[in-house]
């Protein structure tokens, strides 16, 4: 388990009546033998999915030879566990057990439990070694540490999904809960959990990167409900800075940051701060010893960035790195997801038998387009409820083939023009993030759609409309998108890649635009029409302008995205009384951040801008903005931002500001005092000497003695920290999930493990 993990520090009881349910008859059989291992204080051998030959586990020594085997049922009857007890008694003979441990999920009473013993008819058995429901319970009530190391067990009961619940980690309707639980009841504990806490353990610090529908949310939520059983409290957060007000010194936190790189937006453009402020986040989490720190992005917006930003492509940031792809897979592990997803359905089990029986299993775990969400989509009932089931296999194969046709018929064929229409402007109206489900507020996109309407209705298929705001959210709702707290938010990240393809459409791009009452807004919808032909381009960009013109458009963006999308858009189409407007009003739709302003003022004055004329003009302004900043003795950390960025970007200031910037830099340091030899005063006092350097590049300072005063700190503290104990960082990770590597996972094991599901008796 992670470093500092802690049964004493569990917030609630695990232990309940289990039913198991969750568990496919694989994990059931993995649980069984590791609690009678740990009751019996015995190392048992366990074999590979297949036929088991009447073993499922196995204790030899000194001639006595100790057997488990293990009977999982989903919806049958006594009568079908008595005979598979009378199948197993033919094996007995061979085996020669000199004790054998049979169990089931099933409750027994004492007479079905003598029962069972007279039907394995073999002195190596007695009534006492036939584990049903009940006693597997008081065991686990027994071994904690069974039960703990068994996520799927447990990561469903009710307390569980109550915390992820209060913890926001996902939006609390009943549709994202029915999705939570589907998630995690088909979960695999793959290597992959393994490498991503191993990463924890040591950096404390991970970034799970993989293309669409590999399983990075299901891992972060896995991981989460584990987190948030063990006594940590997990915190939400959507930008670096929540980050930081949310830090708590006496608290095991762990911080979840979904999607990255899209809700800051450095998969296009990074400031200085928001760089700074990451990297400083990830700091702070990699040196403290009760904080972790998860990360998603889809990986080519890591790399994207990467190209962008020192800090990320920084190695110590890469040591953090889990990518899931195709290969963080094994075959074993493809074929459980799989199975588990098959398993826990309700597909017509006629579906479930075709797709085996004409040899699909195979070649849908080996297929090169194999990602979670795909086998998610196929074996949800809904998706897949009006495919005959003589056609599932061909279906299921063809989603593989082409995974963007899994919402093409829903899209088209199953939901109204009105409802096609609500989720284009769904799409270009918000961020959202695949464990938070932020959204889009209700009160945002109403009027955006009921624009929208109109224009569909003239421009577009002439009567798309015809129902309410609310009655397009009932006709989509659990089956496009989620609703929560007045939020709505898509039910699936692979609907949104649909969508941005969708969309591409001339004529669909320009209502949108027409309809959109906010800059951000009709920027998203312009990042898509900026790459349609340049005659479409032309009229669209025309349409932007138009809006910008009139004053219909709202809110603000920073300035030097702003003047890039204004660049743009008159690239496409040259409009000089659009620069004429944008003079006398530009400045209600923008802000900035003072220390990153070197940057884009450096572009201002070396850039050519045809299009934009006067930037020497907006250049002055700026600057002059840089310096009123200054005056008003800002903080250290944005100080060293500010002499970061004029190291890199030189702006020409009089002798007066460099004056000035000595003497507020001075002060502010100055005024530096740690607290008491604590961790986050050490660190804290670390970063102080790092903002120090930064300045100290840009203009000199007389500031040695403090500098040696917090070099004293460090060091004192660093001593009492090594004659404390050995430094955490550094010792042995533990892990306790399954260590499954090299398992070659062989066609006859393939097809022993998937015949007991075309059959509704032994799961």
């Amino acid at each position: 388990m992670m470093s500092g993990f802690h049964k004493s520090d569990w917030s609630v009881d695990m232990s309940q009546n289990y039913d198991f349910k969750t568990l496919s008859p694989v994990e059931f059989e993995a649980l069984c033998v590791d609690l009678a291992a740990t009751e019996l204080g015995l190392p048992f051998e366990t074999f590979a999915e297949g036929r088991d030959w009447g073993i499922d586990g196995r204790h030899e020594q000194d001639g006595s030879r100790i057997i488990v085997q293990v009977k999982h049922y989903r919806n049958s009857s006594w009568a079908t566990l008595e005979n598979a007890a009378k199948e197993e008694s033919k094996k007995l003979t061979n085996l020669t057990p000199s004790r054998y441990i049979f169990i089931t999920s099933q409750p027994l009473n004492p007479q079905q439990k003598d029962r069972l013993k007279a039907c394995l008819n073999h002195p190596s058995v007695s009534v006492g070694d036939i584990w049903g429901q009940t006693e597997l319970n008081a065991l686990l009530q027994k071994h904690g540490d069974v039960e703990r190391r068994h996520i799927k067990l447990w990561i469903q009961s009710a307390p569980v999904l109550r915390d992820l619940l209060n913890s926001h980690i996902v939006a609390a309707s009943e549709a994202t809960l029915h999705d939570i639980k589907r998630t995690l009841k088909t979960f695999v504990p793959t290597q992959a959990v393994g490498r991503a806490k191993t990463i924890l353990d040591n950096f404390h610090v991970l970034i799970i990167s993989g293309p669409p529908g590999a399983g990075k949310t299901t891992l972060s939520e896995a991981l989460a409900a584990e987190c948030l059983h063990e006594g940590w409290a997990v915190v939400s957060i959507f930008n670096p800075e929540e980050g930081f007000k949310a830090l708590d010194p006496a608290a095991k936190q762990i911080f979840l940051f979904d999607d990255f790189l899209g809700n800051i937006g450095l998969e296009s453009s990074l400031s200085g701060t928001e760089e700074g402020r990451l990297v400083k986040f990830f700091s702070r989490v990699r040196f403290e010893a009760d904080k972790r720190l998860i990360l998603t992005s889809r990986s080519y917006f890591l790399q994207t960035a990467r190209m962008k930003s020192e800090a990320l492509d920084d190695d110590r940031v890469r040591l953090t790195d889990l990518v899931l792809d195709l290969s963080a897979y094994s075959r074993r592990e493809r074929a459980l997801i799989l199975y588990n997803h098959l398993y826990h359905s309700d597909i017509d089990n006629k579906a479930v038998r075709a797709l085996i029986d004409r040899g699909c299993i195979g070649p849908i775990i080996d297929h090169p387009n194999y990602m979670p969400r795909l086998i998610e989509w196929m074996t949800d009932h809904p998706h897949v409820r009006d495919i005959a089931p003589s056609n599932y296999p061909s279906a299921f194969m063809a989603t593989l083939k082409n995974p963007d046709k899994i919402w093409e018929k829903a899209f088209a064929a199953h939901i109204s023009q009105t409802a096609r229409a609500f989720l284009f402007c769904l799409f270009v109206s918000g961020n959202f993030g695949g464990i938070t489900g932020y959204g889009v507020p209700f009160d945002q996109l109403e009027p955006f759609f009921d624009q929208a309407l109109e224009g569909f209705k003239l421009a577009l298929v002439g009567q798309v409309g015809g129902s309410t705001f609310e009655d397009t959210i009932r006709e989509i709702n659990s089956s496009f998108v989620t609703v929560h707290d007045g939020r709505l938010n898509f039910i699936n990240p692979s609907l949104q890649d649909f969508l941005s393809r969708k969309i591409r459409d001339s004529k669909i791009l320009a209502v949108l635009l027409e309809a959109s009452r906010s800059y951000q807004t009709t920027m998203r919808i312009w990042s898509f029409a900026r790459h349609m032909p340049a005659e479409e381009a032309g009229d669209l960009a025309s349409i932007v302008i138009s809006s910008i013109k009139s004053g219909a458009l709202s809110g603000q963006e920073r300035v030097d995205i702003f003047f890039d999308f204004i660049e743009d858009i008159l690239s496409k189409k040259n409009d000089r009384s659009l620069i004429a407007y944008l003079r006398r009003r530009v400045w209600r739709h923008l802000w900035w951040n003072a220390p990153d302003l070197p940057a884009f003022i450096s572009r201002l004055r070396q850039q050519h801008r045809p299009n934009i004329r006067d930037t020497d003009a907006y250049a002055r302004l700026l600057s002059r903005d840089v310096f009123r900043f200054l005056k008003g003795y800002p903080s250290l950390d944005d100080l060293a931002q500010l002499a970061e960025n004029l190291t890199e970007h030189p702006i020409s200031y009089s002798d007066a500001f460099n004056e000035v910037f000595a003497d507020v830099a001075t002060y502010a340091i100055e005024s530096l005092t740690p607290a008491d030899r604590e961790q986050a005063s050490a660190f804290k006092a670390e970063d102080w000497l790092a903002d120090i350097g930064k300045i100290e590049n840009y203009l000199p300072l007389a500031v040695e003695e403090k500098k040696q005063e917090l070099f004293s700190f460090i060091e004192s503290y660093n001593q009492y920290r090594r004659n404390r104990e050995s430094d955490y960082r550094y010792g042995p990770a533990t892990l306790d999930w399954p260590n499954l590597g090299g398992v070659d996972f062989s066609p006859a094991q393939v097809a022993q493990l998937f015949s007991t599901l075309k059959g509704d008796e032994d799961k």
